[in-house]
Formats: C-alpha cells, structure tokens, sequence
C-alpha cells in the first residue's frame, strides 16, 4: 500500500519535470525582437531604419509614422530633443503611455542619440544583445533633484555594448529588498552616435562590476 501510494505521489512530479523539460528543449526565438531593436536595413546602431549620426529628425519622424504606432510626435522648432508617445498597436516590447516612450535627440537637425523605454526583461536584453562588454550596479542615496526634491534611494544597472553602440540601462527602487535579477525590467535601451563621447560609457569604465556583484547586490 505504501509502494502505491509512493508511486501516486511520484506520477505528477514526473509529469511535471517532463513538460519543464520540454519547454527548455524549445528554441528561443527573438527574431521579430531582434530585427525590430536591431534593424538590418541600415548598419548599427539602427532603430525601426533610424541611425544615429546619419538620419535627420525630418526623416525619422516619416519613419515612425510610416509605422502606424505613434500616439503623439512633440517636434518643437528649435528643441534639441523631440518626445514620442506609442500608441497601442505598439508592439509588447515598448512602453506605450502615449507620451515619451522614445526620445530623439538632435544636433543639427540630425538625430544623435535614440532612447528606447521598453517592457523587455535584462535576461532578454541579454539573450538579445550578448554579454556586455561592461556592466556595473551601485545604490544612489538621497539623489537631490534640480527641484530641490530627494529622489528615494535606488538601484542601477548599467550594460555597456560598444561594439553596438547601444547601452542598457534599469533602477530598482530599494522597497524591503530591492536586487537586480534576470526578471527585473531592463528599462531603457539607448543607441549612441558615438558612446564613447557620452557620460555614462566614461562613467562604467570607472564602475566595474562582476556579475556576482550585479546579482546579489541589494538595498
């Protein structure tokens, strides 16, 4: 009686493990990801056909609209930045509030640098990109805004791919334990002209990190 009741016990577990099994067997497939972020119609860094450094923000503006996902465009005379807000038809990826869920920014009428607000997980902003070249953590306390308001203290992660010119950037804000996994949002992707120029590539060069550091750093 113990034997069938051990073997009742044991048959779900076995079912179990055999689906999990057969959901890892199954290839990640990030094609539609990886075209739409990492576009091969022009060289990299390229957006939905926008190249930082070389397409004008007249001509980016035809390209976003041309996608049929754009809520609102705020192109202001004279802005060096220009806001967009996705509308629902965007695809999962991207954060559609409708307001600035990308941002271009401009330099001579031509965009300079592209960042992206996204829904994508850090494990699939790896599986994507690849290992970064450089990544670090640290907590920010009492970050004292151009208001005079105290932003709560926080995490932040910073990827660095400068073969890509593309940077990831997340934060977590330090509610109980807050920690930097896999599953927590890898927030903002950014395409650069040349990363090399912008503060936050000099800036992870002087905060290296190792992965462990990444993982079980909390606050």
């Amino acid at each position: 009686m113990t034997t069938f009741y051990l073997r009742l016990t044991l048959l779900p577990i076995l079912l179990l493990t055999v689906v999990l099994l057969v959901i890892h067997a199954q290839p990640y497939d990030d094609h539609e990801l990886r075209e739409l972020l990492l576009s091969t119609n022009c060289p990299a860094p390229c957006f939905m056909g926008i190249q930082p450094g070389v397409t004008t923000v007249d001509e980016a503006v035809k390209l976003l609209e041309a996608s049929g996902w754009v809520e609102n465009i705020q192109l202001i005379k004279g802005s060096f930045y220009v806001p967009v807000g996705w509308n629902t038809h965007s695809p999962k990826w991207f954060r559609a509030s409708g307001n600035k869920d990308l941002t271009l920014w401009i330099e001579k009428d031509v965009v300079t640098r592209i960042d992206l607000d996204t829904t994508l997980q850090r494990g699939q902003t790896q599986l994507l990109l690849g290992k970064p070249y450089i990544e670090f953590i640290q907590i920010f306390k009492d970050k004292k805004r151009p208001q005079g308001q105290y932003e709560p203290i926080h995490l932040e992660y910073f990827a660095s791919y400068p073969d890509k010119q593309i940077t990831v950037y997340s934060r977590e804000y330090c509610t109980n334990e807050a920690r930097i996994t896999y599953n927590s949002l890898a927030g903002m992707i950014t395409y650069y002209k040349n990363m090399k120029e912008q503060s936050p590539a000099l800036l992870a060069e002087n905060f290296r990190s190792s992965a462990r550091e990444v993982l079980y750093m909390t606050c």
